[in-house]
């Protein structure tokens, strides 16, 4: 029995074993991926550090001739401070600015009320057409203080989950580190491993584990970047604007950004319901405002930043974020155009082969007869 035929059957045995679990006890298979995704947990998350962390820690390394200890290390710090500064000043105003806005629009829900009790008169018509506004304004913002409690009380579970999975996050940084400090050891080893137990595919693997690192790396901190910048933007805009609730705009803004193509729309749609119920005139220069931030984005810094990072069709990526989202939510939005273009880029080069290889065959057929 040669080699490849143990690693078929050994394959076969590990396969029936598996599939035998799960019929006897298909809760099996759910522990099974739950207790792998717990496993993995703090690897994934030093894994997408790294990703975001070493190509700051090379720059500095490059452009300022540090030493790769000391990069890291001010790589690092500079983040603590930066979410230092998000929890002890941007996360205050944030669940301040909701608990007033929720406050606010308890109040603007008696406002049809008022306003018909104002201008009461004899005429039917206007007294239904009262009632019928004054309906529709009562459920718009019933809804809108459904959207706003259900977003404060999953901003209090976020926070609630951040802290508890501290162990992961600290595990996780370490990890980071120690990937970044030693990339050329763990690639070096990586590589080795594969060509002494898998010679034969080691080029292929080599290559699609580094296509898609830098693919995940260029989108990762492209989109990051890119939200960034629009967010303090819209900060800046929504403060000149007088705008209610300027960090929360702001806030909502450069979240929804992340997301591709639909982000934009769906963060215009917060600030603008809001100030339209508390400043109807205001809501105008809102809406200008949000425009110009999205032309700004999708013509300059977007382009700018991301490039043609990715290498897909505008109707590939609308796809992956609308199948990624539906499946995953937020994450699954976020990265869901990355995976696509590692596994596209998986299936373009696999038809190129099969192709080669019929054009290979058809050439030595021709050359016998």
């Amino acid at each position: 029995m040669n080699k490849q035929n143990m690693k078929y059957y050994f394959l076969l045995v590990i396969s029936g074993i598996v599939f035998y679990k799960v019929i006897e006890k298909p809760q099996f298979l759910i522990e099974t991926i739950s207790f792998i995704g717990n496993v993995m947990t703090p690897f994934s998350i030093g894994l997408f550090l790294a990703i975001i962390a070493n190509p700051i820690v090379k720059r500095l390394e490059k452009d300022c001739k540090m030493a790769r200890g000391l990069s890291i290390l001010i790589t690092y710090l500079s983040a603590i401070f930066i979410l230092f500064l998000v929890v002890i000043i941007i996360l205050p105003t944030l669940i301040t600015g909701i608990n007033e806005l929720f406050v606010e629009m308890t109040s603007y829900i008696n406002k049809p009320d008022q306003w018909f009790n104002e201008f009461q008169l004899d005429a039917p018509y206007i007294e239904e057409m009262f009632v019928f506004v004054k309906d529709n304004l009562q459920n718009i913002s019933q809804n809108l203080i459904g959207v706003i409690n259900s977003l404060s009380t999953t901003l209090l579970a976020s926070i609630v989950g951040f802290t508890s999975q501290i162990f992961n996050i600290i595990f996780g940084i370490t990890i980071s580190i120690y990937l970044i400090i030693d990339q050329e050891k763990v690639t070096r080893g990586f590589r080795q491993f594969l060509m002494i137990y898998l010679p034969e595919k080691a080029k292929k693997i080599d290559y699609f584990v580094t296509y898609s690192y830098h693919i995940f790396q260029d989108y990762i901190v492209g989109r990051l970047l890119d939200s960034l910048i629009i967010g303090i933007i819209a900060y800046v805009g929504f403060s000149l604007l007088k705008a209610p609730y300027v960090p929360l705009f702001a806030f909502i803004i450069f979240i929804t950004n992340i997301i591709p193509y639909f982000g934009p729309i769906i963060g215009a749609i917060p600030p603008i319901l809001m100030t339209l119920i508390i400043d109807p005139i205001k809501t105008i220069w809102i809406a200008l405002f949000i425009l110009f931030l999205q032309q700004l984005d999708g013509n300059v810094i977007g382009p700018k930043i991301m490039g043609d990072r990715v290498g897909l069709s505008p109707l590939w990526v609308i796809s992956a974020v609308i199948l990624g989202g539906s499946l995953f939510g937020f994450f699954g939005f976020f990265l869901a155009v990355p995976v696509v273009a590692v596994v596209k880029e998986i299936y373009d080069k696999s038809v190129d082969e099969k192709i080669r290889q019929l054009e290979q065959r058809k050439t030595k057929k021709s050359i016998f007869e």
